[in-house]
């Protein structure tokens, strides 16, 4: 009778780990889309277009660069983790470089502030301190609640705690769906302040969701001025600043920076 409950129980326990094996392969959720007040588009760092990371499905268990849900950054469950911005299996270093990312976000907002003449390229905070997501749940474990925080010097050093307007469903990171978008806002607290990037209006955040923050992201946002109190009327941010003015040999290293990446990302032909 023994061997047979201990059989019993071993088959359970096997069924178990199988069933949980693919979720923990694969990245359990990650932010699709950061819109921002000017119209500008972002993502989370090392997330990738829909039509090389497929979002439906499980994927091929056996190469974690095609698994649905492959670019979304992991995070070691702890409020502070050791990568601040995770690991991307996606990523040929696996592991998000918070000065890499800033540093190509920087490169692209001069480019099209100085040439194209237009807002820079990285999404603005509404002028309610407001910041709309598109979250990816890929499995259960990767549910909400979300929580986020910002680096106001966007180095990721020292975080701030920010507020969720309208959060991922689930409880303790547990959530009965798989492969669904959804939007999710956080906002900032009246008297925030960013202070990173060569204008000083620049930020990091750090959104994190399911089973012990294990998943979700790090994006870059912008805003001028400070976040104030609704209640008490007023502007978030303040006017925009006039583009970076560039000399010849400073723009040659611009359009230099941002051909390299755009080679990088298969853009444009070597």
């Amino acid at each position: 009778m023994a061997i047979q409950s201990f059989t019993k129980i071993s088959l359970a326990a096997a069924c178990i780990f199988i069933f949980l094996l693919p979720e923990a392969q694969a990245g359990v959720c990650s932010i699709l889309q950061v819109r921002g007040a000017n119209g500008k588009m972002g993502t989370g760092f090392g997330v990738q277009p829909d039509g090389v990371v497929p979002r439906t499905g499980g994927g091929d268990v056996s190469a974690a660069s095609t698994l649905t849900g492959a670019d979304a950054a992991e995070f070691e469950a702890s409020p502070n983790p050791n990568q601040v911005c995770g690991i991307v299996a996606k990523l040929p270093s696996k592991t998000v470089d918070i000065a890499s990312f800033i540093s190509e976000e920087l490169s692209l907002r001069v480019f099209f502030d100085a040439l194209l003449a237009v807002n820079s390229g990285l999404p603005s905070v509404f002028s309610n301190g407001s910041i709309p997501l598109t979250v990816f749940q890929v499995n259960r474990i990767g549910g909400g609640p979300m929580t986020c925080e910002y680096s106001a010097d966007a180095t990721g050093h020292s975080w701030q705690p920010m507020d969720m307007t309208l959060n991922m469903l689930g409880n303790f990171g547990i959530q009965s769906q798989q492969n669904t978008k959804m939007t999710v806002v956080t906002t900032l607290r009246a008297g925030s302040r960013f202070t990173g990037g060569p204008n000083q209006d620049m930020a990091l955040v750090r959104c994190r969701a399911g089973t012990n923050g294990i998943c979700g992201g790090c994006f870059a946002v912008q805003m001028s001025g400070q976040v104030v109190d609704a209640t008490q009327g007023g502007s978030s941010r303040a006017a925009a600043s006039a583009p970076l003015q560039l000399t010849s040999q400073q723009m040659s290293s611009v359009v230099a920076k941002v051909m390299d990446l755009a080679k990088k990302n298969n853009m444009v032909g070597s």
